[in-house]
């Protein structure tokens, strides 16, 4: 006798407790490690200024330059603050956005798993009727869902708001700030572990949150009205190119436009020291000079390129792209 079918057998009954919603348990979890994230991309940030000023991977153009990105910064900080004494209205606009959300999928969770044909209606009704977060049925568990919901949707605004602060800090500062490299390495990243910090956790997080946002997806009914859902994947899809496309827009082209003053540089240093000098000390010179240059030349113009580097971000746009496909594929069936 074959065993019955629990996601499409019109005879059995769904039933989803949290045990079985596995989209619900996986998202819980990726709201559990986010925070462990947030800390560790914000440790990068607080840590970027003075420790690449410290080792010359950034440097000020003029003297009057500093004081202008420190008002950047000052103003970067402001914001923060104003974000914090307001973060209880983003809390309740989440709380919103869920909630919305939520009275939303009235029609039953899961669409995708129903039966075809005459008892579609009552297998999507069952479902949502044995539901874990069915505010009908089980207020607790519907309390924990809008709570770690509105949680998550706070959380992914609260990050955005304070990253793309720091951004435009640095954007707004352009002119008078040189980004290079350490040429002795002291922190094994050419200067820019910081940097290397803020993206690392940065990709998992971008990866995370769009897994979490393709699973709401799958489970959203074709009716649903997308406006609160767009609000939290617009946020994502907005912020993924900046970040996936940082280290070659920025960082490559800062990296190896110093690497070709610095050499000039160099060089023009070498040609002085050589002038009027005899051929002994002028050998003695271009070996000294050489090896500064060859060290110029071995920076990378990716210094976070190593192994462990390249599997998270490979990872992460595989999984980005992954969480893009089911978006628009979700998107496009419901028009």
């Amino acid at each position: 006798m074959p065993l019955p079918n629990y996601c499409t057998d019109q005879l059995v009954r769904p039933f989803f407790p949290l045990s079985r919603d596995l989209l619900s348990i996986g998202t819980l979890v990726i709201l559990a490690i986010t925070p462990a994230l947030i800390n560790h991309q914000w440790r990068g940030y607080r840590d970027l200024h003075g420790q690449m000023t410290n080792c010359g991977a950034l440097t000020f153009r003029t003297p009057a330059s500093a004081a202008v990105f420190d008002a950047r910064i000052d103003a970067a900080n402001r914001n923060f603050r104003v974000i914090a004494k307001v973060s209880w209205l983003i809390f309740l606009f989440a709380l919103i956005v869920v909630w919305t959300l939520n009275t939303q999928t009235s029609d039953g969770p899961y669409e995708a798993l129903a039966p075809d044909g005459p008892a579609r209606g009552a297998w999507l009704e069952a479902a949502h009727q044995s539901l874990w977060a069915n505010p009908r049925v089980n207020f607790f568990g519907f309390s924990g869902y809008l709570l770690l919901g509105s949680y998550g949707v706070y959380i992914i605004t609260l990050q955005n708001l304070v990253g793309l602060n720091v951004i435009w800090a640095y954007l707004a500062s352009r002119h008078h700030v040189s980004f290079g490299a350490d040429p002795v390495n002291r922190d094994e990243f050419y200067g820019w572990l910081p940097v290397r910090r803020v993206l690392t956790a940065t990709y998992i997080e971008i990866a995370i949150h769009g897994v979490a946002l393709a699973a709401v997806a799958i489970s959203l009914p074709s009716a649903i009205i997308l406006g609160p859902f767009l609000f939290v994947a617009g946020q994502w899809a907005i912020t993924l190119p900046i970040y996936l496309g940082f280290p070659f827009i920025f960082a490559r082209r800062r990296i190896s436009a110093y690497k070709k003053v610095e050499q000039a540089r160099l060089e023009a240093s070498m040609a002085t020291e050589m002038l009027g000098q005899g051929a002994a000390r002028v050998i003695e010179i271009e070996n000294l000079f050489a090896g500064r240059i060859a060290q110029i030349r071995s920076i990378p113009s990716l210094p976070f390129r190593r192994p462990r580097d390249v599997l998270v971000f490979s990872i992460s746009l595989i999984a980005d792209l992954s969480a893009v496909y089911i978006l628009l594929s979700n998107a496009s069936g419901r028009t």
